[in-house]
């Protein structure tokens, strides 16, 4: 019901531009000192579609509207639109877990062994093991406490055979090792500090459906940093949306965590970058969308939840090596273009259609800046 609603809000906010046209296109009337405003089309449209037709669209209107008589041929558009939503937001929406027969995407993390990090690690661990069959999950850690700890959640455990600066993994040396241990359509990587939801499973589902199975593609995406989250906040996917709509808020346009691609994706031609700083994911975005890779910005259809703790959402840039991928790419004299890997760069994009369905398309337009 509640997905109704939701279909029926969104709906009614897009009838408000067909209205405020129809009043346009009308013959020209004597002044009107009170016309309707958005908020008047808003609410008559809601009150409209919530009797369920039972009354009137002309019966709805509201005190400041009744000199604007409505056009009858829109109207009759409206409804005939309107039930042709209805019915086929009542087809029946298979599980997309049933839609999964093997493993779709192996998932990797690697996190600080540090035991004050252990609540954030225990919650990913956790909020990700949910996904199992579905995805295969993989911790990539030396420390013999948290591969445990992983185990004991389901996971496969494998040992960081690559670092940088501070010991911290080689990014696409982990691609590597999974790509090479694992079978699946595609591979990803998150902070161990991110959490999802089942929507996660909905996008990549679309996404293989979308694209040929031998294309190069990337999905990646914008945060929402939720502060001091409790164990009770995290105990459905449903709860954990309504946190994140509630207390939550969307991360800079120059942030991305994390990284889906597929086994096409040529990691060994990828700089060494350390996970845990800065630089790298701008870079490796506008890398991908300027070498002819289809990268999707994800980030209306998965729910990437940040654990924000006291030391807020920006700990890579406290540190003194935080310019260390940066610097490495200044020493391979790599190009530097992070702006073109902005979230708002790639040409594809998700988002939920009016029944509650994730879609794939391409954006009408790039800004300037993107340009490869």
């Amino acid at each position: 019901m509640e997905k109704y609603i939701f279909v029926f809000a969104i709906f009614t906010f897009c009838t408000i531009v067909i209205a405020t046209l129809s009043v346009i296109a009308m013959k020209e009337e004597p002044k009107i000192t009170n016309p309707c405003t958005m908020d008047d089309y808003l609410k008559i449209m809601t009150s409209y579609i919530s009797h369920k037709g039972v009354i009137k669209f002309e019966a709805e209107l509201s005190e400041n509207c009744r000199n604007q008589k409505p056009n009858p041929e829109e109207i009759k558009n409206f409804r005939k639109s309107l039930i042709n939503i209805i019915n086929s937001c009542n087809s029946i929406k298979s599980d997309v877990r049933k839609t999964i027969r093997e493993p779709i995407m192996t998932l990797f993390t690697s996190v600080d062994p540090d035991p004050k990090h252990n609540e954030v690690t225990e919650r990913t661990l956790k909020n990700w093991g949910y996904f199992l069959p579905s995805i295969n999950l993989v911790m990539f850690t030396n420390d013999t406490r948290i591969a445990k700890q992983s185990r004991d959640h389901g996971w496969s455990v494998l040992p960081v055979v690559k670092v940088g600066v501070e010991g911290l993994p080689v990014l696409k040396a982990m691609f590597q090792q999974v790509i090479q241990n694992f079978s699946t359509h595609y591979y990803g990587y998150a902070n161990g500090d991110i959490l999802l939801t089942e929507t996660l499973l909905e996008s990549l589902s679309t996404a293989r459906k979308h694209f040929n199975r031998d294309e190069n593609v990337m999905l990646t995406g914008r945060r929402i940093n939720v502060p001091h989250l409790t164990n009770k906040e995290l105990v459905s996917y449903q709860y954990m949306e309504k946190v994140a709509k509630e207390r939550g808020k969307l991360f800079v346009i120059s942030s991305e965590d994390y990284f889906i691609t597929t086994k096409h994706f040529a990691w060994q031609n990828i700089p060494d970058f350390v996970i845990g700083r800065p630089a790298y994911d701008n870079w490796l975005v506008a890398h991908a969308r300027c070498n002819n890779i289809k990268v999707i910005d994800t980030t209306n259809t998965i729910l990437a939840i940040h654990q924000t703790t006291d030391k807020g959402d920006k700990t890579g840039h406290a540190h003194s090596n935080a310019n260390y991928n940066d610097e490495l790419l200044v020493s391979i004299q790599a190009p530097r273009n992070y702006v073109k890997g902005f979230i708002t760069c790639p040409e594809w994009y998700s988002f939920e259609n009016l029944c509650g369905n994730v879609e794939i398309a391409k954006r009408l337009t790039i800004p300037p800046a993107c340009a490869c």
